[in-house]
């Protein structure tokens, strides 16, 4: 069971405001909360490259920091906290940040989701 303490940046907004359906949830809390969940037999660690690892359970991923090596990034939880906004009681990673990630990504799913951000931005900027 997850404490119910957690503060989570849920790096995934797109449902909450309507751009699509998300098929997983990444969160990424404070390391000594990180070391509290990885003692907790409801996840399994799933390693990365870098040496650093997340906790997952189904769709749920959890990590310390958010980590993309093929563009050499590696933010931390304060960083992502610096860039995040509260709504109804969750923080999310702001939008623009997720345009950045989804950019120097450019994967397959991601070419999508670059079109869906830039819209609903450009849309929110007409109003």
């Amino acid at each position: 069971m997850i404490p119910p303490t957690l503060l989570s940046l849920v790096l995934v907004l797109f449902k909450h405001i309507g751009i699509k359906e998300s098929r997983d949830i990444d969160i990424v809390v404070h390391t000594k909360t990180f070391e509290e969940l990885s003692l907790l037999e409801d996840f399994h660690r799933e390693s990365y490259p870098e040496g650093h690892y997340c906790l997952k359970n189904g769709a749920l991923q959890i990590g310390d920091r958010f980590l993309v090596s093929k563009i050499d990034t590696n933010w931390t939880y304060d960083y992502i906290f610096k860039n995040s906004f509260v709504i109804n009681g969750l923080r999310y990673m702001k939008l623009d940040v997720v345009l950045k990630i989804k950019k120097l990504l450019n994967r397959p799913k991601d070419i999508r989701d670059i079109k869906l951000i830039e819209e609903y931005l450009r849309s929110e900027n007409e109003v």
